[in-house]
């Protein structure tokens, strides 16, 4: 790792790579940014590196008076990795100054709550991230998640068991507080991507040595890194194919509007539930149970869904009775499916 300072400001390269055309696309396409303040997530790593080399490119090229980019650059200094912390919160906020972008430290010292430790980092640096732009009457925040990151986090999704919405792994953009959109510009770049945009550059980034001990970690090391030696574009073609999993995830949930009504309603027929398929008829049930309480999404499992599902296809039509965690029960008779909250 070095240190080395770009020779310009912002580096020519900076502006005529592709990486900085693919930022300034898809903040105006995918994330609907068009100009003003914009704060941005920066650790220090290859990935916010290279955003925030794009960003202080983008700054520079001619736009409409009201569609300039003004990026803010922020560093959350967790205080949780002591002097190599330290020197990431000095590098980010040295770069900073030499691309002329503003630049904030925040310090944070997070607690373990439930979740653990990288939870309540993650909640109170999002939080962080909020306030400042909140601060700045920035209406975006902007986080460098890759296409690498995706394809950690659809496989995560898929190992919990998610729907399509899960599988679509991280969006484009995302409410983060109100008034304040979460953007990801880079989903469709690679850690690799990144890395080369840096060194074109000239700059150099951070290592956090605690990503290895991490879950994302480790199944970068036992699963995405063996799969990318034998697929090597499978991060690209995650991205794609989380598109178009959010587009079924889009036809699903008009699908379940059409055919279960609104997520509020709690009693359906049973003939209309027949012949759905099986999956369509446990999401409609998991999205009615979603809205009467949303905690009950942690605790209620897919046996469970499973067993209401096959008594409403079942031929022999028994009356049938199933309890569901957070106080819920569902009754199946030969005319209605209901579902009964406390």
């Amino acid at each position: 790792m070095h240190d080395e300072a770009p020779t310009t400001l912002p580096p020519l390269a900076a502006g005529r790579h592709w990486l900085a055309g693919e930022v300034d696309h898809q903040l105006r396409d995918r994330c609907a940014v068009a100009g003003g303040p914009i704060v941005l997530g920066v650790s220090g790593g290859a990935d916010s590196m290279a955003l925030l080399l794009a960003l202080a490119a983008l700054r520079h090229r001619h736009r409409d008076a009201g569609d300039r980019l003004e990026p803010v650059a922020v560093h959350v200094h967790h205080h949780l990795r002591d002097r190599e912390a330290d020197e990431d919160a000095i590098f980010v906020e040295r770069l900073g100054e030499q691309l002329d972008i503003p630049t904030r430290i925040e310090d944070i010292r997070p607690t373990p709550a439930a979740g653990g430790l990288a939870h309540a980092a993650r909640e109170a640096r999002y939080a962080t991230l909020a306030r400042v732009a909140g601060e700045l009457r920035a209406r975006a925040v902007a986080v460098a998640h890759h296409a690498d990151d995706q394809l950690e986090t659809m496989i995560m999704m898929l190992a919990r068991g998610a729907g399509p919405r899960g599988l679509a792994g991280m969006a484009w953009r995302r409410p983060l507080a109100a008034g304040v959109t979460l953007v990801r510009p880079l989903l469709w770049a690679t850690r690799a991507d990144c890395e080369a945009y840096c060194e074109a550059c000239g700059v150099s980034w951070r290592n956090d040595s605690s990503n290895d001990r991490s879950q994302r970690g480790r199944l970068r090391e036992s699963v995405t890194g063996p799969l990318a030696s034998m697929w090597p574009s499978a991060a690209t073609r995650a991205a794609v194919a989380s598109e178009a999993l959010e587009a079924a995830a889009w036809a699903m949930e008009r699908v379940l509007e059409q055919t279960f009504g609104p997520a509020s309603r709690r009693v359906w027929p049973r003939d209309a539930l027949l012949d759905l398929p099986p999956g369509l008829v446990g999401a409609g049930l998991r999205r009615a149970a979603t809205d009467a309480d949303p905690a009950v999404t942690r605790t209620l499992g897919h046996r469970q869904v499973n067993a209401v599902v096959t008594a409403i296809r079942a031929q022999d039509q028994v009356p049938r009775c199933f309890h569901w965690p957070r106080n819920m029960h569902v009754e199946v008779d030969t005319r209605a499916v209901e579902l009964h909250t406390a």
